[in-house]
């Protein structure tokens, strides 16, 4: 309470106007000059708090609370340079600076731990150049989708097209796993797509091969033909043999790497009711 006294008695100082002898030029540049900083002051912080409140999304919004704190108490300072020219109430104004004081120190502590993180921040040009990165993985990814419906599509009317064929025809993906038949294929061998798809197409019709199957996938990629007889057995029990055609070419699909694509046919004027085709990965078996 004797501190408060102290600071709000009437002052038994003289005011700052004695020392400049009451000089109206003198009293004035400084009274001009401290209310435009002090007004500048003011309005600063307003317009840092308005920042702040539109831009939520700003990394170390409270930064700008403190420089608020920081500027308002500076501005108040100078206020205070204005009060005492005519009043002499320097306990006040050694308040006012020692309320500056404590706002400035941890200020410029926190600015200083801040730093490093600060630099770290990515700058204008990183920014405009990780969105147009961005803007471009996107445009990718929409030709992508795109190319990918139109394959489908594609696939869909040569899956409609093969279902329409009296040759029996089944297809393999890159895991051997069966992944089309026809209905002539249903017909031969007696199961249904539904029943079939997923399962490796030699083990479900037991094939047999005339010779060695990595000599026959070895014949077809080095010389993108293999011939021979397969024997297939159907779901009564019942064996089917043929002359087959295996031919093998790269397609290339959107994908990280290529596959190729064989397919054998009947050649025997006896055995017209097959023919079959198979796609598979380089190091997967053909038939």
């Amino acid at each position: 309470m004797q501190l408060w006294g102290t600071i709000l008695d009437p002052p038994i100082y003289m005011p700052h106007g004695f020392c400049y002898l009451w000089n109206p030029p003198l009293i004035w540049l400084h009274v001009v000059s401290d209310a435009l900083i002090a007004l500048s002051y003011a309005s600063i912080p307003v317009t840092l708090v308005a920042f702040v409140r539109k831009r939520r999304d700003v990394p170390f919004s409270w930064v700008f609370v403190l420089f608020g704190i920081f500027i308002i108490a500076c501005g108040a300072t100078h206020a205070m340079e204005i009060w005492n020219l005519w009043h002499a109430n320097y306990w006040l104004a050694g308040a006012v600076k020692a309320v500056t004081a404590a706002a400035s120190v941890p200020t410029a502590i926190l600015l200083v731990r801040l730093l490093p993180e600060a630099i770290d921040l990515p700058s204008g040009r990183e920014w405009i150049r990780a969105n147009a990165a961005l803007e471009q993985e996107v445009h990718d990814r929409r030709e992508l989708e795109l190319n990918l419906r139109i394959s489908e599509s594609a696939y869909r009317e040569q899956a409609e097209l093969l279902d329409l064929t009296h040759d029996a025809i089944f297809v393999r993906n890159l895991e051997s796993k069966i992944t089309f038949w026809n209905r002539a294929a249903e017909r031969l061998y007696g199961w249904r797509k539904e029943e079939v798809r997923g399962m490796t197409s030699h083990e479900l019709l037991r094939t047999k091969f005339p010779e060695l199957l990595p000599e026959i996938e070895r014949q077809v990629f080095t010389r993108g033909l293999w011939e021979g007889e397969l024997i297939h057995h159907r779901r009564d029990g019942g064996e089917s043999s043929f002359p087959a055609v295996g031919r093998c070419a790269p397609i290339f699909t959107i994908g990280p790497s290529p596959y190729s694509k064989a397919i054998a046919t009947s050649r025997s004027a006896s055995t017209k009711r097959i023919s079959s085709a198979a796609s598979w990965n380089q190091r997967q078996t053909p038939w």
